[in-house]
């Protein structure tokens, strides 16, 4: 039920929220969780297969096992 009120909240003063802050008072919350992802995104890639260099398929097995298993 209050969560009604704070979108209402939200839609009547949009245009002076500050996109990068939430209403809530948890100042840079939303930074810090765009931060977040971006730097995931960023271990992913360090974990990817190059596909330039020639593996043999037990090396190219091994790497996406231990790819998998960093995602979670």
């Amino acid at each position: 039920m209050g969560s009604t009120y704070r979108s209402a909240r939200l839609l009547s003063i949009e245009g002076e929220i500050d996109r990068w802050r939430s209403i809530g008072g948890a100042k840079g919350k939303k930074k810090k969780k765009r931060k977040r992802r971006k730097n995931k995104k960023r271990r992913r890639k360090k974990y990817l297969i190059s596909l330039r260099r020639p593996r043999s398929h037990a090396v190219t097995a091994l790497a996406c096992r231990r790819f998998f298993y960093r995602v979670r």
